[in-house]
């Protein structure tokens, strides 16, 4: 890719410092060679971002509607991007996406990347699903190329109106920044001494949840589904890993009933993988996703998942080779899978071991970099 002069400015804008540290790594190292980087996120966390490339600032934004506030902030990005003669700006995640594109659409910034990732209205019903919908349809149409994380996302945008028929394109084979094979490569030391951590024998079996404890991620369904399983298995314990929001603890242990001295809770981790090698399932019985990162993680790391059956998951495995699929929502059918996960723990490692290469055929890291930097050669090239 050949170099821009000093002055082009490039940028990246998403609402947490996690999301740029966690899964924007890539693209911020590719931009940064090619000029002037800056990274905004809107939770003020920049220690998240601490080793990736940039100038990292930060501008205030509430996750909830609250439109005096949002407009606020749609005027400060206008100064910025008027200010800074930004040439390329890369957007990600729904409320950040739609006012990021506004104003980048109204300073003419020339090169305007959005990526979608889940559509929050998914699961709304009646006027918040419309308005919801309107302001991703929005970004779309102000954005001068949209990105999406899997195949039937892309489908499921088409089909809602929301991008139009041949437009978008995918991010290489999926997922928002692949999955680094070396890093989550399976490490039976770490099996070892996580379990031993947790008081996990090595005759029980695991059932792994990584994500935010919150409805909309199903967690409450998996607690449910566990509690009714359990007590015909002594050996199923579960483990959760990730951070409160509309759904506490202890609201999970009093689902739980009986079975809730079966759970252990963990909070983030900067090494997600010693949990995947410790697990024997990774369960996300999420009811949206664009794709499931964690779903790639865990199958570089040799762990076999149980998901939901949506947009965005189905595109992170193949169904009975290298994980489940269930109906969302249905508590029932989870239990099931679960009870037949337990019955058939050989098979399941086979999976494991089929997720691993396909997670290095199709996901690997360098193979991302490789498309995105030869996708972003394209966009830079329209600059001159």
């Amino acid at each position: 890719m050949r170099s821009l002069e000093d002055e082009d400015n490039f940028c990246i804008i998403a609402s947490m410092g996690a999301f740029l540290g966690n899964f924007l790594a890539l693209h911020s190292e590719i931009l940064h060679k090619n000029g002037c980087l800056d990274l905004i996120c809107c939770d003020g966390r920049v220690d998240l971002t601490i080793g990736i490339p940039g100038n990292v600032s930060c501008i205030p934004l509430d996750r909830r509607p609250t439109p005096l506030r949002d407009l606020f902030f749609l005027i400060k990005l206008v100064r910025r991007f008027r200010q800074k003669k930004y040439k390329l700006i890369i957007m990600c995640t729904p409320k950040v996406s739609f006012l990021a594109s506004l104003a980048a659409y109204i300073c003419c910034v020339p090169i305007r990347i959005n990526i979608f990732t889940g559509q929050v209205w998914s699961t709304h019903k009646g006027f918040s699903r419309w308005l919801l919908k309107f302001c991703d349809h929005v970004t779309a149409k102000a954005a001068t190329s949209t990105l999406v994380d899997s195949p039937s996302q892309l489908s499921f945008l088409q089909n809602e109106g929301v991008l139009e028929v041949k437009s978008g394109r995918v991010l290489g084979s999926g997922s928002i920044c692949g999955v680094d094979v070396k890093r989550f490569k399976f490490n039976l030391k770490f099996r070892r001494e996580v379990r031993s951590r947790l008081a996990l024998t090595d005759e029980d079996f695991v059932l792994l949840y990584v994500g935010r404890i919150t409805t909309e991620k199903g967690v409450k369904d998996l607690v449910r589904a566990f509690s009714a399983v359990s007590q015909a298995c002594d050996d199923l314990k579960l483990v959760i890993l990730g951070s409160e929001e509309d759904v506490s603890k202890s609201d999970l242990l009093t689902l739980a009933g009986g079975c809730s001295d079966k759970i252990t809770f963990c909070e983030y981790s900067n090494t997600p993988e010693h949990f995947y090698f410790a697990a024997d399932l990774l369960c996300l019985p999420s009811y949206r996703e664009g794709f499931g990162q964690v779903i790639i993680e865990a199958a570089a790391s040799r762990l076999p998942t149980l998901e939901s059956n949506i947009y965005g998951i189905v595109d992170a495995i193949n169904e009975n080779e290298t994980g489940l699929l269930f109906q969302p929502g249905n508590v029932e059918d989870l239990s099931n899978k679960i009870y037949w996960a337990l019955d058939n723990r050989k098979l399941l490692r086979k999976f494991g071991l089929r997720g691993e290469k396909r997670a290095h055929a199709k996901f690997a890291k360098t193979l991302f970099f490789k498309w995105l930097d030869t996708y972003l050669a394209g966009e830079l090239r329209s600059l001159k």
